[in-house]
């Protein structure tokens, strides 16, 4: 998802890996002002994603592997489908969510 408004903010997310499998999958959530074109580093970014009916796997933000303005998740999605993930932003303009959908394959899937 490449520069999609949500709120006041431009959001770009990537995912790795590029094609998820059972396990791990990292976010990476970049927001933008579009009215300063600044990056916005001190919005709350979270993620949910659902299987189905199943539970919701959550995460909140995680240590950053770079360096700012990446906000970065973790989720664990212990089974392969298609996942509806969903992220939710505080930011100190708005608020916002935005969703996206994840194929997962099993891990020892080729």
């Amino acid at each position: 998802m490449t520069g999609k408004r949500v709120g006041a903010y431009d959001v770009t997310v990537r995912t790795s890996p590029k094609q998820p499998r059972t396990g791990h999958l990292h976010i990476e959530a970049q927001l933008i002002d579009p009215r300063t074109l600044a990056y916005v580093d001190d919005a709350k970014v979270s993620a949910a994603a659902r299987l189905g009916e199943a539970a919701a796997s959550q995460a909140g933000p995680v240590a950053s592997r770079y360096r700012k303005p990446w906000h970065e998740m973790n989720l664990l999605l212990d089974r392969s489908g298609a996942w509806d993930v969903a992220l939710t932003i505080e930011g100190p303009r708005a608020r916002g969510s935005a969703s996206f959908r994840v194929d997962v394959l099993r891990e020892d899937a080729r």
